[in-house]
């Protein structure tokens, strides 16, 4: 609006009221990835599965989506919306990071009946491939989901991530789970609609110092925060979710 107002010469209250007059509201761009022609193609078709699936899938059938997240402890700062209230600026406290900050690796798990695992925090340093990620598909994952859902109504489902379409995961997963999407189903360029929810309750405005806070503290956020499960895509969100595959 600034730029408005200067390029039109007149005040930003002027440009403010008639924006407000006109209905408009001010919108940040977003950022999309541009997909291959070919990644459109795999995109309709995989979806047209997906909704086949949704439609077809039983009430009580349980949808389950895990994913994998890199966490550091440097305390996240968004440039354009953390703002400070003071009179002068050397009033506002400095966000201090590290050049290079102390990360791991978490796995979460969320379920369209609104259920979630425990986080699981893989071991410092270690590289997540086919072998690594079935180890803990073995003993961490099935374990749990045989105890909350022991008559197998529910569905593994994961995107196509490389330690995801391993062939020896992919073998498994199809002689271990009751259900599961294999990698081809999943579409490609998919937008990460799980981490971008869990941001907003991530350690925003909580500086922690160590990887042992900074897990005790994102378990705490994990098990009481209102994360809605959309990306189970139940039923219910299967329209809004149609972007995903949109050619």
């Amino acid at each position: 609006m600034h730029t408005f107002a200067k390029d039109l010469n007149v005040s930003k209250d002027t440009v403010r009221n008639a924006v407000k007059i006109l209905g408009f509201h001010s919108y940040v761009c977003w950022r999309h990835q541009l997909p291959t022609t070919k990644n459109k193609e795999k995109r309709v078709k995989r979806g047209k599965r997906i909704m086949n699936f949704l439609k077809k899938k039983r009430q009580s059938t349980v949808l389950v989506f895990p994913d994998k997240k890199n966490w550091t402890v440097d305390q996240v700062q968004n440039a354009r919306n953390d703002r400070y209230l003071a009179f002068h600026v050397e009033e506002v406290p400095s966000i201090h990071v590290t050049k290079h900050p102390q990360s791991a690796m978490m796995l979460g798990v969320v379920c369209s009946d609104s259920k979630r695992m425990p986080p699981h925090w893989f071991k410092k340093g270690l590289k997540v491939g086919g072998k690594e990620y079935l180890s803990i598909m073995q003993d961490v994952v099935k374990p749990w989901l045989d105890e909350n859902y022991p008559r197998g109504n529910c569905v593994w489902q994961q995107d196509s991530a490389p330690a995801h379409g391993a062939k020896i995961v992919q073998k498994w997963c199809k002689d271990n789970l009751a259900s599961f999407w294999p990698s081809t189903m999943w579409p490609p360029s998919s937008p990460d609609h799980l981490w971008t929810m869990a941001s907003g309750v991530k350690l925003r405005g909580r500086p922690v110092l160590s990887l042992t806070a900074m897990s005790t503290a994102s378990r705490l956020l994990w098990s009481k925060s209102g994360l809605p499960c959309q990306m189970s895509m139940s039923s219910r969100c299967a329209k809004p979710l149609g972007d995903v595959w949109r050619p």
